[in-house]
Parts: C-alpha cells; sequence; structure tokens
C-alpha cells in the first residue's frame, strides 16, 4: 500500500500569479525564482518572578500579516501599473505617482488574488489547488539593478487581510 499521497497545494513546482476583481482576475505576467506566502501566529509570553526570564506559559495573541511576495521579471507596463499603487500607463509611457495613495485604506482597495500551481505545462483548472485570498493589496519593494549579470526584477509583496465578514485571510477550494 502507497501511503504517500501529494498534499492539497501540490508539492513543488512554480505557480502562475492572478490579481483582480473577485470572478475577473487577470495573469499578471512571469515571475524569477520564487513566490513566498508568509504568516504566523503571535503570541505573548506569561512570566512568574520565581523562573526569571523563562515563561511559564504562552498566550496566542492572534496572527501577525499574510503576506505574498512575488518577484515579477519581463511583466508589461500594463500589468506593472496593475501592482505599482499610484501607476499609470499612457501611450508608451509607463508613470508612477506615489503621493496619489496617500491615506488610502488598502483593505477598501484590495482585490482578490489567485495562486494556481503549473501542471503539465499550464495552470491547474482544479480550484481545490487554489490558494486563494479575497483581499490583498500590492506593496512595492523594488531595487532595479542595471548590471552585466542580474535579471531585472520588480518585487511585489501583497498584504493580505482577513474578510470583514468570514475573518478569512486565505483558503483553497
Amino acid at each position: 500500500m502507497n501511503t504517500m499521497v501529494m498534499g492539497q497545494l501540490r508539492d513543488k513546482g512554480p505557480c502562475e500569479v492572478w490579481y483582480g476583481t473577485k470572478g475577473a482576475e487577470a495573469y499578471l505576467g512571469p515571475y524569477w525564482e520564487s513566490v513566498m506566502m508568509r504568516t504566523a501566529s503571535t503570541s505573548s509570553d506569561v512570566n512568574e518572578s520565581s523562573q526569571g526570564t523563562t515563561p511559564v506559559d504562552s498566550i496566542i495573541t492572534g496572527y501577525g500579516l499574510t503576506e505574498v511576495t512575488v518577484p515579477f521579471t519581463r511583466i508589461n507596463l500594463a500589468n506593472l501599473a496593475i501592482v505599482i499603487p499610484g501607476a499609470s500607463t499612457s501611450g508608451s509611457g509607463f508613470k508612477a505617482i506615489p503621493s496619489v495613495e496617500v491615506g488610502r485604506s488598502e483593505y477598501d482597495n484590495s482585490k482578490s488574488l489567485i495562486l494556481k500551481p503549473i501542471v503539465d505545462g499550464d495552470e491547474t483548472a482544479d480550484q481545490s489547488e487554489w490558494l486563494q485570498f479575497d483581499h490583498a493589496y500590492p506593496n512595492v519593494d523594488m531595487e532595479i539593478v542595471y548590471d552585466n549579470d542580474g535579471q531585472r526584477v520588480f518585487n511585489v509583496i501583497f498584504k493580505c487581510f482577513p474578510d470583514a465578514t468570514s475573518g478569512i485571510v486565505y483558503y483553497t477550494g
């Protein structure tokens, strides 16, 4: 009997990154190296004087921010404008105006982000294998390097927020 079963999100391999209004998300383009989803629980230690600085317990206080980092490469200008807040395209040009975003709620302006594993050279159509975030907002973390060896990467970190009604941050299926 073979007890080795592939995990629901697949065990290895790249994915495609889709972003936009829920139900109308668009493929954003290629990336270089790894797309990474990061989240961690938070807790607060309980101390007693007789134990010094060694905690005697720890109380769960929630979860830290959930983030998805995507190192885009060779992304077209229209899609780059989608993931850079305050950016726009006009004709063949590209403009970033960060001050446009000052005071803007990231949650209120968040959109759906979907990571679709690539299977047999194409994104899987099996929604049970997709990692989905209903409230994701892109933040830029770019250092564009011009040199002879490195590939230019446009790093975008999506902040993912819990749904105001359900509290769900991410899900599959």
